[in-house]
């Protein structure tokens, strides 16, 4: 005869009634929703700007096609306080073009994460040599 105290009957209860429930709510298959993630979402595509002015021969054969690139908020920039620098690999290559980093600013002053990569490359057009896109 197997016997048992009043905390193990309960535990024991309590984890078959709690699979039931999971099972009944989710699906055998489904996971729970808090231990998904969510998959990155397209913010914008958009081209570099200035990488003709940080030496472009000597870097653009280091860039390739999903390489990750990181984008910095430069609030104290003397031209545009609403400037995002892009690096890859550490380096700065440019800019995001004016046009299109208002959006892309704020999300970095409020340390919004923003994953950012190469999506396209022009090796023979100093002016639209990367193509990227950014994802939250």
């Amino acid at each position: 005869m197997i016997q048992a105290n009043r905390r193990q009957i309960l535990f024991g209860f309590g984890t078959l009634v709690g699979a039931g429930f999971a099972l009944a709510t989710h699906g055998p298959t489904r996971a729970t929703p808090a231990l998904t993630m969510h998959s990155p979402r397209l913010l914008q595509h958009c081209w570099l700007a200035g990488f003709h002015h940080y030496q472009p021969q000597r870097y653009l054969h280091r860039c390739a096609l999903d390489h990750a690139i990181t984008l910095l908020a430069e609030p104290d920039n003397p031209f545009d306080a609403r400037a995002v620098m892009v690096q890859h690999q550490g380096v700065k290559i440019g800019y995001v073009p004016r046009a299109d980093n208002a959006t892309l600013s704020d999300l970095l002053m409020r340390e919004q994460t923003l994953l950012a990569k190469i999506t396209q490359v022009n090796p023979y057009d100093l002016w639209q040599p990367l193509q990227f896109a950014v994802y939250f």
